[in-house]
């Protein structure tokens, strides 16, 4: 694959299954002529190119015991949480739950194995939320709008990406009887084989983690607008850009908790 994806054009293999295998055969295929040497350099030079223009020709080694300090500085915390903001992506907003209204109460149920205890925290500044248990979604009062949050571990590539049978038949069973908000902290292919006909709100975050989870709450909470496109083709009715504007809204916000 390694061999198959430099041929395709890749500078960069990400995630390669067999470094030193794919290293022999991207050799053989430059040794069989099937890989040119002007192909090569070409990637080559692009890659120091991007590290000239990042100054690593000028590297000053930086102190490991400062580095967590240096990469979490508040500069680059609102850029991740600006990153983050952007691509969420509404896929449909059918009852128009969003913006969440401060004077309601919702209901939110955690789904699959991934945590999800930053994105709840967050929400509650903004709105009155309470938790239930997957076990606990028969005691939620019928008509009441549901925020069901779909948390996969996307800590690597190799993480599988699909929702279980358990929490699909979860989804199901909840949007017959509620209005549902569906938030993917995951790859949006999760909705590949996710019937969310019969949901009302869908909202991709693309993966479960802090800042992700952060700028999700705060979007949903109108404190941003929502206007991120799928970049990849989901299946035949989620192709490739689709996604529907949010704006911002203003709204009185909670008292501060104490």
């Amino acid at each position: 694959l390694d061999a198959l994806a430099f041929k395709a054009g890749n500078d960069i293999m990400l995630f390669s299954q067999d470094v030193e295998t794919g290293k022999k055969l991207i050799q053989q295929a430059i040794d069989r002529g099937e890989i040119s040497q002007k192909r090569v350099e070409e990637s080559v030079k692009k890659i120091l190119m991007t590290k000239y223009v990042l100054g690593l020709n000028q590297y000053t080694p930086h102190n490991p015991e400062n580095i967590n300090q240096e990469l979490n500085n508040t500069e680059h915390q609102k850029l991740m949480q600006s990153l983050y903001a952007d691509a969420l992506t509404l896929i449909k907003d059918e009852k128009k739950i969003l913006p969440l209204d401060c004077s309601k109460t919702y209901y939110y149920v955690p789904l699959e194995e991934a945590p999800h205890e930053t994105f709840l925290e967050t929400l509650q500044l903004g709105t009155t939320v309470i938790k239930k248990q997957p076990a606990e979604v028969a005691t939620i009062p019928a008509g009441a709008t549901v925020i069901v949050g779909v948390h996969k571990d996307n800590s690597t590539a190799y993480k599988p990406y699909q929702v279980s049978e358990a929490s699909k038949k979860i989804i199901a069973n909840l949007s017959a009887k509620h209005p549902v908000l569906l938030n993917i902290f995951g790859s949006p292919y999760a909705l590949r084989d996710l019937n969310i006909s019969p949901v009302s709100t869908v909202l991709v975050s693309y993966e479960n983690n802090d800042d992700s989870m952060k700028a999700t709450a705060s979007a949903l909470n109108g404190n941003t607008t929502i206007h991120g496109k799928l970049p990849v083709l989901v299946n035949d009715d989620l192709p490739a850009e689709t996604g529907i504007q949010q704006n911002a809204a203003a709204r009185i916000q909670l008292p501060a908790k104490h």
